[in-house]
């Protein structure tokens, strides 16, 4: 298979490839072929590089003459490297978005079963939403509020209500937190 060929069946193969095999593809190694010489080029190798190396194969297989396969690999290699990048920061668009919405629902049930009065669970509901977002000032104050009226755990209830207030001090929630903190202190 010659240049041309594979690198037009990489960007094919890219171009319809899912995120997941788009590792597979990266992986796969393509052949030059000449006069009887048989050799593999890594596609993680830098462009430049994979030029300079067929250069010199072009070399002895044409007499120095330009191969306008070996320009269209460059393009193809280009294109397809520009496609994965393209599908890298939509893959980690897609996961942010991913972790936002999970925050949420761990949010959203917490406060559902404090409502409900399955303290337990509304706890772990906000532990797991602090896993997502560990600098929710929102989640802190649920915690706090939920460890000093519900759970009756003091020491808990101070750390999130203190981390509350380092993350939003400004909050009109402040003053009582900063209270409720005094009050604990006694």
């Amino acid at each position: 298979m010659g240049f041309g060929v594979l690198a037009a069946t990489i960007a094919l193969s890219i171009s319809s490839a899912s995120a997941d095999e788009i590792d597979d593809i990266l992986n796969v190694e393509g052949v030059i072929e000449g006069k009887g010489m048989t050799e593999a080029v890594d596609l993680s190798t830098p462009v430049s590089a994979v030029m300079q190396h067929s250069e010199s194969v072009e070399k002895v297989n044409k007499g120095g003459r330009p191969d306008a396969r070996l320009r269209e690999m460059e393009r193809a290699l280009t294109a397809a490297r520009l496609e994965i990048n393209e599908l890298k920061e939509y893959c980690a668009a897609l996961e942010a978005r991913h972790r936002r919405e999970l925050h949420f629902a761990h949010y959203n049930m917490g406060c559902v079963y404090k409502a409900s009065r399955k303290y337990e669970r509304a706890e772990s509901e906000f532990l797991k939403a602090l896993e997502t977002q560990p600098d929710d000032p929102a989640v802190h104050f649920n915690l706090g509020i939920l460890y000093d009226d519900d759970l009756g755990n003091k020491k808990a209830a101070r750390k999130h209500y203190e981390r509350f207030l380092e993350l939003a001090p400004g909050d009109p929630d402040a003053i009582d937190v900063r209270e409720w903190l005094d009050a604990l202190n006694k």
